[in-house]
């Protein structure tokens, strides 16, 4: 008779490898910002571009999830148009690295152990321009995302541990 692997142990293989994966995820983060998104252009105009994009970002050992409306034109009450390569203007707006904004987030994100929700807008300027991104998301530090896939694999490993000690002849 064929022993079927029972669910926790199919969970904690899977929980494993996401632990692992994830440390892999963090040591990269420290080497270059890694992210996976998917954009589109809300609205373009001639004095601005409006950009929505869906993202997961890791930078310097941060993990976030989440979406930012970016809108990137001239500075108020100054009628300027953008000239220019708009592909190239509308790739700027949606390549951000939301986690360098996070600082300048306003309302500032309350956070537990350095998770948190973000949501808020930061406003830069830089010469005539201007960056707007309203950001919504989740910050969490991988080290947490660690520690809680690790759970399962030293719960299962103890409790291995606790059997085969019992199963042993004295």
């Amino acid at each position: 008779m064929r022993h079927r692997p029972s669910l926790l142990l199919i969970a904690t293989i899977l929980s494993a490898a996401l632990c692992a994966t994830v440390v892999v995820f963090w040591i990269r983060s420290y080497q270059d910002a890694g992210q996976i998104k998917r954009t589109r252009v809300r609205e373009s105009a001639e004095a601005y571009v409006v950009v929505d994009a869906y993202s997961g970002q890791a930078w310097n050992g941060v993990v976030w999830v989440g979406r930012a409306r970016t809108k990137l034109g001239a500075i108020p009450y100054f009628p300027l148009k953008i000239t220019g390569d708009r592909a190239r203007i509308e790739a700027a707006a949606s390549n951000l690295a939301i986690l360098t904004l996070l600082d300048d987030v306003r309302p500032a994100p309350s956070t537990v152990l350095g998770a948190g929700v973000v949501s808020g807008v930061v406003v830069k300027s830089q010469g005539i321009a201007e960056l707007e991104s309203e950001l919504e998301g989740v910050v969490v530090p991988c080290w947490l995302l660690v520690a809680v896939t690790l759970v399962l694999p030293v719960v299962w490993l103890s409790r291995r541990i606790c059997l085969s000690r019992e199963l042993r002849p004295e």
